[in-house]
């Protein structure tokens, strides 16, 4: 692509950072990101949620928390995708402190951030603390859930319960 002096965008770069995360290709994934810097396309919500999802994948969640850091304004996705990372990494108390910091800027959690976050109580055995955040998030948003809130905080009760 390069040498067809083709310059990638927000959409090759997603696709390339999403490959390198399958493939556990970090330093593949390094040099990508690296170039990707040069681009103004990198800025894009999509490319920055990938590579987020990439250093995950990668087993790099270090690198993962640096690239969610310097985001400007973090949406749902962003913030599925950083405590999917910690969740798969062992690292609850910092999913819930980013699930508290995504509530602290008013957006809503949806069905994705509920089952990560009961993935990382799971993974670390707390099932005391999950059933207490989940019992808090059946009150706080009550019966405005939608369908897929209500599902995923029914199935974390089953598991956590079992």
């Amino acid at each position: 692509m390069l040498d067809l002096e083709i310059e990638p965008n927000q959409f090759i770069f997603s696709s390339l950072f999403k490959v390198c995360g399958i493939l556990s290709a970090m330093e593949m994934g390094k040099q990508i990101h690296a170039y990707s810097l040069k681009s103004r396309d990198f800025s894009d919500p999509a490319t920055q949620n990938s590579l987020i999802t990439m250093y995950s994948n990668c087993g790099c969640v270090e690198e993962a928390v640096k690239v969610f850091d310097l985001l400007k304004d973090p949406n749902i996705i962003s913030f599925n995708s950083i405590i999917s990372a910690l969740a798969q990494h062992g690292h609850p108390e910092k999913a819930i402190k980013q699930f508290n910091r995504m509530e602290l800027i008013n957006l809503k959690p949806d069905a994705i951030t509920i089952l990560n976050l009961q993935t990382a109580f799971n993974h670390a055995g707390l099932i005391k603390e999950g059933v207490q955040i989940f019992s808090s998030m059946e009150e706080k948003f009550g019966s405005n859930q939608d369908i897929h809130i209500r599902l995923a905080l029914r199935i974390c009760w089953l598991e956590l319960k079992i």
